[in-house]
């Protein structure tokens, strides 16, 4: 089977999907975006600090498509940069 192009939307749809999760975790600091892959789109989670060891992010998030009954797998990366500052 081909694998499937995630599209812009689809990831904005995951993107909330993981934004639900992270707002489950208050002393969690992270900015959550989309970045362009190979395969289309992916969620991109910035981290201030490495994640508590008592919880773990999804490597990728399934959402629902329009053909009914199918899902679509869309990943979700992650990367520690630090604590963000304003200029």
């Amino acid at each position: 089977m081909a694998k499937k192009i995630i599209t812009l939307e689809q990831a904005r749809q995951a993107k909330q999907k993981v934004i639900s999760i992270l707002e489950n975790q208050p002393n969690l600091h992270a900015g959550v975006g989309l970045a362009s892959t190979v395969s289309g789109y992916a969620v991109k989670i910035h981290l201030s600090s490495s994640l508590p060891k008592d919880f773990s992010l999804p490597k990728t998030v399934s959402i629902n498509t329009e053909v009914v009954g199918e899902s679509l797998e869309v990943p979700v990366n992650t990367e520690i940069v630090g604590e963000g500052y304003a200029l």
